[in-house]
């Protein structure tokens, strides 16, 4: 009486054919740019709860935090100059450090660590300010609804071809605007 079996054969060739699909799969998925994604959408998360807690700090306190107040005007702090953007945190001494110090101080903001989120200080006027960061996906820095720019936030999507990221880059920035 015969068995009847699967051959080594045929079991390779079912074995190959899954790791096909597999990788396809892969492929299709894009882990590493779903990773991506999901830092650009964390990090989105934290430049909408910074642009809050600066708008709060001024409403408290009629300075913005880079700014302190001496004898009822409020002036920038050392080290922050107008037009000019800084990363928040960093070292001590700087701009960006005062900026995220100050916040987390006055309760405005929970806490933050890392170099991801920038503001914009004044740009050039007393209440003009921006927030941005750099993306790091391929599907935010290419889609054209955004607000890009090449030049820390000085040029918005919509109102020049200089505006839209072509790819991820250091010259190519999301701004969120007060």
């Amino acid at each position: 009486m015969l068995k009847k079996a699967f051959t080594l054969v045929e079991l390779l060739i079912v074995i190959a054919i899954i790791g096909i699909l597999a990788i396809g799969i892969l492929i299709a998925l894009d882990p590493v740019e779903q990773t991506r994604k999901a830092t650009d959408s964390a990090t989105l998360s934290t430049v909408g709860e910074v642009k809050g807690a600066i708008a709060r700090h001024f409403v408290s306190r009629t300075c913005w935090p880079w700014q302190t107040l001496s004898a009822g005007v409020c002036s920038n702090a050392a080290g922050c100059a107008n037009g000019t953007a800084y990363s928040l945190g960093g070292a001590i001494g700087t701009c960006g450090r005062t900026i995220s110090d100050t916040l987390v101080d006055s309760g405005e903001l929970k806490s933050y660590s890392g170099s991801l989120v920038s503001v914009l200080v004044n740009d050039g006027s007393a209440t003009a300010w921006q927030v941005s960061f750099q993306p790091v996906s391929k599907s935010i820095a290419t889609n054209s609804v955004l607000k890009y720019t090449t030049s820390a936030c000085a040029i918005l999507a919509g109102t020049g071809a200089t505006g839209i990221c072509a790819a991820p880059g250091a010259a190519c920035i999301y701004c969120i605007s007060q």
